[in-house]
């Protein structure tokens, strides 16, 4: 099918695909490596959990660059209409395919369990609370990005009960299993510098035996894309949201999704799998963050390491040089952007202008929906 802006929704693609690549490989005795379901899975896995954290600070009432004079908060609103539609109109999210919870920076209230902005399908009712909450954004206040960021990781510690947002149908009492292969993201949007106050543990500098028994040692060279010298930052929560088992009640069954199966050699380091933030190989229920900058702000600091504007590459600039040692993370606010998306096997995307702002809605999206969209089956790595 063929959607707005030549999107392709990429269910029925993939189940093609996965038939004919697991009929070729054992047509020649290939060891199949099969995805692990929970027992209400469906022939897919089940959509994900989304928090959205969006800023509504002061600096949103700014426009957005000399070159682009969009109010900010415009821009913001006009993104999020064009991602999850307005009035009726689905945008370029479907319904269903996802299950949303949300808050903003200013108003900062947090999301409680079973509250009007607490996770649900997007669909009907839940829609129109959203399009409710985006048109009724505007710009004041200050920046307490740290706040959304670990409010996030404590509202999907939520135990399971009722209104737990990993219930099938948060709201309505479940007496069968929890589907232990959906997976949770985080999506960031801010236009500037936040702060973060709290003790939260673990960080990346500190070790840690993960949920799958494989020890975290910010010795080790393999630790050196997220550790830094820091702690109580951003960056430490996106650790946290991703290195604990935010529901250890039930079974670990999250797929990994392991894009680079080969070391990766940067000078002497020969990175591993595991360890490559290109891959995420936790099967733990877990947090992916996907952070916005929506200035120069984000990604314009003094110092190592750097970001390389060209390119825009999560895995450019100085990030070779973190892999060598050779640098290494500063504790600078807009920096943990990016180091907070690192930390969670998760993206940073910069956005100058207002339709880079769409585009990293629509790419973040699209993204999240195709890790999420494997038929049961499915080869690993992805």
């Amino acid at each position: 099918m063929y959607a707005p802006h030549g999107r392709v929704t990429f269910r029925l693609k993939q189940v093609v695909v996965a038939v004919l690549v697991t009929a070729h490989m054992a047509s020649m005795g290939t060891p199949l490596v099969l995805s692990r379901t929970p027992p209400n899975a469906t022939r897919t896995e089940p959509p994900p959990n989304v928090v959205l954290s969006v800023d509504d600070s002061g600096s949103m009432g700014w426009s957005v660059s000399g070159s682009d004079p969009t109010i900010r908060m415009t821009a913001l609103k006009n993104a999020l209409r064009r991602q999850f539609g307005q009035g009726g109109s689905k945008g370029f999210t479907p319904d269903d395919s996802i299950r949303l919870a949300w808050q903003s920076m200013h108003r900062f209230e947090g999301i409680t369990p079973g509250s009007s902005r607490s996770m649900r399908s997007f669909s009907g009712s839940h829609r129109t609370e959203f399009d409710n909450f985006v048109n009724a954004l505007y710009a004041s206040g200050g920046t307490p990005l740290g706040l959304m960021l670990t409010n996030a990781v404590d509202y999907m510690r939520t135990p399971p009960g009722t209104n737990s947002p990993w219930a099938d149908t948060p709201g309505t009492p479940q007496t069968t299993p929890y589907a232990a292969c959906r997976r949770a993201y985080h999506v960031v949007m801010t236009d500037g510098i936040g702060y973060h106050s709290g003790t939260r543990t673990p960080g990346d500098g500190n070790t840690v035996t993960l949920p799958d028994g494989t020890l975290y040692d910010p010795s080790s060279i393999q630790s050196r894309p997220y550790k830094d010298g820091f702690s109580n930052t951003m960056s430490d929560v996106g650790f946290e949201g991703w290195a604990t088992d935010l529901q250890p009640t039930i079974a670990n069954q999250v797929r990994p999704l392991m894009r680079v199966t080969n070391n990766e050699v940067f000078g002497t380091v020969s990175l591993q799998p595991y360890w490559n933030p290109r891959n995420n190989p936790a099967t733990w229920q877990h947090l992916t963050v996907f952070t916005i900058g929506f200035s120069t702000d984000s990604y314009e600091w003094v110092g190592s390491p750097t970001w390389n504007a060209t390119t825009n590459d999560m895995y450019g600039g100085d990030y070779p040089n973190l892999v060598r040692g050779t640098v290494n993370w500063a504790n600078h606010s807009a920096m943990h952007l990016w180091h907070a998306a690192m930390n969670s096997r998760g993206k940073f995307y910069p956005a100058v202008n207002s339709a880079a702002l769409d585009r990293a809605f629509a790419e973040i999206f699209d993204n999240i929906v195709k890790d999420t969209s494997r038929p049961i089956g499915a080869l690993i790595p992805s």
